[in-house]
């Protein structure tokens, strides 16, 4: 449980209920649940419950998760993300593999690239990927570099762009309107 009290000052107030969610609901992951697996849970300003979990088969594999009463997607499971994010929260083992998706959630945006052009105007896709792409090298799993590169192509899909073939590679220019 997280007291948010204070949006500057999160502080982790107590441990999880052993069992948040019903795993019965979903029986190719109730094999996985272990007693303590779940990560902890904090209650957002408009009383919506938000839970921490780990979700990988191996603890190699495992990346902290966090859901709402709505989905993992929602808009609450993205404001709690984005705190945590941006208080640098300094309880939650950042360097560990499993906490890579909560330092990629809201790391690319337009105008981060829109950015990233106007310094340099001519770049490969793969250079601007390398961007966005986690600074510990062992965070550079497949399922985040996966999830990075979705995110850049949807955002260039709103801009004209030019293409120029520079050394044998592509590379693209955002037009200026």
């Amino acid at each position: 449980m997280f007291n948010i009290t204070n949006p500057k000052n999160v502080q982790l107030a107590s441990l999880p209920q052993e069992k948040l969610f019903d795993y019965e609901e979903d029986f190719g992951q109730k094999q996985y649940h272990k007693c303590g697996r779940l990560g902890d849970k904090m209650e957002e300003m408009d009383g919506t419950l938000i839970s921490t979990f780990l979700h990988g088969r191996t603890s190699k594999d495992q990346v902290l998760r966090i859901k709402s009463k709505q989905s993992l997607t929602s808009n609450q499971v993205l404001e709690a993300a984005q705190l945590l994010i941006d208080l640098k929260v300094t309880y939650l083992p950042l360097d560990k593999p499993w906490a890579a998706n909560i330092l990629t959630l809201d790391t690319v945006t337009e105008d981060k690239v829109h950015n990233l052009f106007l310094r340099k105007h001519y770049r490969t896709f793969t250079a601007l990927i390398a961007n966005f792409l986690p600074k510990i090298e062992n965070l550079r799993t497949k399922e985040i570099r996966e999830g990075i590169v979705q995110k850049p192509t949807t955002i260039l899909k709103h801009f004209t762009m030019e293409e120029k073939v520079i050394d044998d590679k592509k590379h693209i220019k955002l037009n200026t309107v």
